[in-house]
């Protein structure tokens, strides 16, 4: 390819420059010999970074600044294995792979470098520039860059200083201040900036009657992702089923019938309508022959399997039982009911039960109200020991609630002590996200 020239000045030959730089990059990407997921790290971590100085020191329209979002997510979209229909919230989310669009980049590079400028220029420079925000406000047709970014700095000075108080500092004491002053306005403009994004893809999946539920259920909870943490680490396809699945873009009957691909929306297990819902939790024929006891077991054995020995533990696994089957010791309350994880520490008398649900994301907390109600019998029926009842809720996508989060940092005080929180919340996490992906194959 060949290296592009330098820009002439005009607003074309400059996008036809940084275009052409993108371009280049991303063909280097597309042609490493390795996984797409980790085109995709390389993409956020080096190619995004090492353009942020080229958009900063270039102005770009917005219609140009469109066009390279459309270059780059096209991108984005084929290594993460995604439709090219699919939303774009689901690259630029906080919630999602959380990567910044080229607009997003190029207007935070531009603010970054204004409100820098504002703070260290003399008054010459900020004359200068006070004349440029003055001359580009009469823009009509134009998008000014410098103005936007001159609105949210003054905005964030504003909330940020107190001039009565510079006003009486002199010498070191002053200049202090203002060095501590600079660094505060600073991060208040980074902070303006990131919640302008959010609110605008919070408001854009509101809008999606399909592909915005598992988003926008997520940006109310206040909660990342957790798979965030882990993406990498996932096994080849279980990325893009993941994705797909968090957009409701997965090839199901429903969908393909939708696509004017298949003529049927049924399951071919129940002959039910069949949704990425049905499939993940709610197909009658998949809960009978044990798919989704399978994935529930999954995660109940790997906690099981990590509780510290100064602990008793039992469970309603093989090997793990009571004396006399279950999982309540029949010398502390004789019953039928089998909670998931019976913790009991006979040092302190105590004695927790944990009881696990992999429901879809918008039956968390209905699932978790049943089961409480089902088990809180149990914190009176249990004298010899003080009782607690903890049920806690992993969705079928791994999807963890910031309720869930407390839960489970509650569950890890009982797991061995080289196993980590984040590790532990992790793990369980995973676990579901890959027995889903495999319930999912089977379908």
């Amino acid at each position: 390819m060949v290296t592009p020239s330098l820009p002439r000045g005009k607003s074309e030959d400059t996008f036809v420059y940084i275009r052409d730089i993108f371009v280049k990059g991303l063909a280097n990407i597309e042609k490493a010999m390795v996984r797409n997921k980790y085109k995709l790290w390389i993409y956020s971590n080096y190619l995004l970074p090492s353009k942020r100085f080229l958009l900063t020191i270039h102005t770009l329209t917005d219609s140009h600044l469109k066009l390279l979002d459309t270059l780059t997510d096209k991108s984005v979209k084929k290594w993460s294995g995604l439709p090219p229909s699919a939303t774009n919230a689901i690259l630029h989310m906080k919630e999602g792979l959380n990567f910044k669009s080229i607009s997003e980049l190029y207007m935070e590079t531009h603010t970054a470098s204004h409100t820098r400028t504002r703070q260290k220029g003399d008054n010459y420079v900020n004359s200068v520039i006070d004349s440029s925000v003055q001359r580009e406000s009469g823009f009509t047709r134009k998008k000014s860059t410098s103005n936007e970014a001159e609105q949210i700095y003054q905005s964030c000075l504003e909330s940020t200083i107190v001039l009565d108080e510079l006003s009486v500092m002199t010498g070191e004491t002053a200049a202090l201040s203002k060095h501590q002053l600079d660094g505060k306005v600073s991060d208040s403009v980074k902070a303006a900036m990131a919640a302008e994004t959010r609110k605008k893809w919070e408001s854009h999946v509101k809008d999606l009657a399909v592909q915005g539920n598992i988003l926008a259920r997520a940006a109310a909870e206040k909660q990342d992702i957790i798979w965030k943490s882990y993406m990498f680490d996932l096994k080849q396809g279980t990325l893009k089923f993941l994705l797909n699945s968090s957009i409701d873009t997965l090839p199901t009957a429903a969908n393909l019938k939708r696509w004017k691909k298949s003529c049927s929306d049924l399951c071919k297990l129940c002959k039910r309508r069949q949704t990425t819902e049905h499939i993940l939790s709610a197909c009658p024929v998949a809960l009978d022959t044990g798919r989704y006891t399978w994935r529930h077991n999954c995660v109940i054995n790997y906690i099981v399997n990590s509780v510290d020995q100064k602990f008793t533990v039992y469970s309603d696994l093989p090997g793990h039982t009571a004396p006399g089957g279950g999982s309540i010791p029949p010398e502390l309350c004789v019953t039928v009911q089998k909670p998931d994880i019976v913790i009991l520490n006979n040092n302190t008398k105590e004695i927790n039960l944990f009881e696990l649900t992999c429901p879809s994301e918008k039956h968390i907390e209905t699932r978790h109200k049943e089961k409480s109600d089902k088990y809180a019998h149990f914190t009176t029926d249990i004298t010899a020991y003080k009782c607690k009842v903890n049920c806690f809720e992993v969705s079928s996508k791994g999807f963890i609630s910031t309720r869930n989060h407390t839960t489970l940092s509650t569950l890890h005080k009982f797991m061995k002590p080289s196993i980590r929180v984040t590790q532990f919340k992790k793990n369980i996490s995973a676990l579901s996200l890959t027995a889903s992906h495999q319930i999912f194959i089977s379908r």
